[in-house]
């Protein structure tokens, strides 16, 4: 069943390509951040983590796009020179020996030290966990800056294919901002389920008294001092209940109002 199964042979519908097709996507994601720096590719440093399948197929095709491959390192040790290497000849002297140490045209190094070259852009793709605090940047700023690009890829990847819901639309007489559904779906992969404020209003009238004297421990326990338990305070509980409810129900990941 071709349409269905992953993992075919070129002969049997599979994609050309598939085997560093990861990596293809990850040199075009440096290409679109760089465009975007506005840095010229052609005067950059490389440094590559590992030698293996990824890391070999990462170094080969930044190469071809014209980037400058200083070191790469693989389970013995690394390898450098600073006017850059060729992959393709680095492969073959592996291919030859099993390992990327003692190739002519560079100098062997540690592959903890090759952590800590000044390059443009290390990329690890080898065994994880070997950046540490030990040989990361020294330079506060660096740091600040990559660790704020880490988390705003951790929430990225944490909206993507998830559910918001939106209760209610703009408030008259005021000046909002409207959430654009097709933009937060685009940009983050969130779906936006909209809601209209008078599903809220009429299914709160089913809230109970009984289901509003139970939260009110709750309630007392979080504020200590309760306003006046009247009609509008009621309201407003008997809203809150049902946003619980539909949340719930409709297994919402997050919502706004």
């Amino acid at each position: 069943m071709p349409g269905v199964v992953t993992g075919k042979p070129i002969e049997l519908g599979g994609s050309l390509g598939r085997e560093y097709a990861t990596l293809l996507g990850y040199a075009y994601t440096i290409l679109s951040t760089l465009k975007v720096k506005e840095i010229d590719a052609l005067d950059l440093d490389v440094v590559v983590q590992g030698f293996g399948n990824a890391g070999y197929h990462c170094a080969r095709i930044l190469y071809d796009m014209g980037f400058r491959i200083i070191a790469v390192s693989d389970s013995q040790g690394a390898i450098l020179n600073k006017k850059g290497l060729d992959p393709y000849k680095v492969l073959e002297h592996k291919n030859s020996i099993k390992t990327i140490k003692g190739y002519k045209d560079a100098e062997d190094i540690s592959a903890n030290g090759l952590l800590t070259l000044h390059c443009d852009i290390l990329i690890p793709a080898a065994l994880e966990n070997q950046i540490t605090e030990n040989n990361a940047a020294d330079n506060k700023k660096d740091i600040e800056t990559i660790t704020s690009y880490c988390r705003a890829s951790h929430l990225k990847n944490y909206l993507n294919m998830t559910t918001a819901g939106a209760f209610g639309g703009r408030g008259l007489g005021q000046t909002c901002g409207v959430a654009d559904p097709s933009q937060w779906m685009r940009m983050f992969g969130v779906d936006i389920d909209s809601r209209d404020a008078t599903q809220l209003i009429e299914r709160a009238k089913e809230i109970n008294e009984d289901q509003i004297t139970r939260l009110l421990p709750r309630l007392k326990e979080l504020f200590v001092e309760l306003p006046e338990i009247n009609d509008i305070f009621k309201k407003s509980i008997r809203l809150y209940l049902t946003l619980k409810e539909i949340i719930k129900d409709e297994g919402f990941d997050f919502y706004t109002i």
